[in-house]
């Protein structure tokens, strides 16, 4: 039996969120985050309640019912809530290997898919960090020339990044909250401040 956990859910949200938005990836996780809840409503109750953090005294009375009963919904109810733990304990080695393989592919030149776009788009949404959103704003940049066939262009004089650029690209950033929009502002700032050193 397939069934929608807490951390599909999340992914589901991440995509939507680092999408910018998009309708389609919204509804699909609108319509997960129905169906998620309407599952854990009918597979818990007070003599088996959905804990956000589930402890190990009652996975394991979990794991034994699903084993003795073999029933779907005592199956249903120990992967939920092991997925939780899973999901509340978090992963930082998964996290740590994934942004270590992005970087490496961007390093070494080969070639980026769309799946690694995505995946470093979920990233930067779980992770907001300034490091995570310039990987993705690099991953999307370098996957765009690759499809175009072209090297990057690099101009013999760059315009200079004033103070005006940066405020109004913070105040884009902050109004919109999109990584593309907080990228762009980490990027100008970052120029701005090597202008001043030059």
């Amino acid at each position: 039996m397939i069934i929608m956990t807490a951390s599909k859910l999340e992914r589901l949200r991440l995509e939507a969120k680092s999408s910018g938005s998009s309708p389609h990836k919204m509804a699909k996780y609108s319509t997960a985050k129905h169906d998620f809840e309407a599952l854990t409503k009918a597979l818990f109750d007070e003599d088996n309640p959905y804990a956000s953090r589930p402890s190990d005294e009652y996975l394991r009375k979990l794991e034994e019912r699903a084993k003795e009963t073999g029933a779907e919904e005592d199956a249903a109810r120990y992967e939920l809530m092991k997925d939780q733990r899973e999901l509340f304990d978090g992963n930082p080695k998964q996290y740590r290997a994934t942004v270590q393989e992005l970087r490496q592919l961007i390093e070494s030149g080969a070639e980026i898919t769309a799946q690694h776009v995505k995946e470093a788009g979920v990233l930067a949404a779980a992770h907001s960090s300034i490091d995570n959103c310039v990987l993705f704003s690099a991953m999307k940049r370098k996957r765009q020339e690759q499809l175009a066939g072209a090297a990057p262009v690099e101009d013999d004089k760059p315009m200079p990044v004033t103070e005006t650029d940066v405020q109004e690209a913070r105040a884009k950033a902050t109004v919109s909250g999109r990584i593309e929009d907080r990228v762009k502002y980490a990027d100008l700032k970052r120029q701005i401040s090597e202008q001043g050193e030059a």
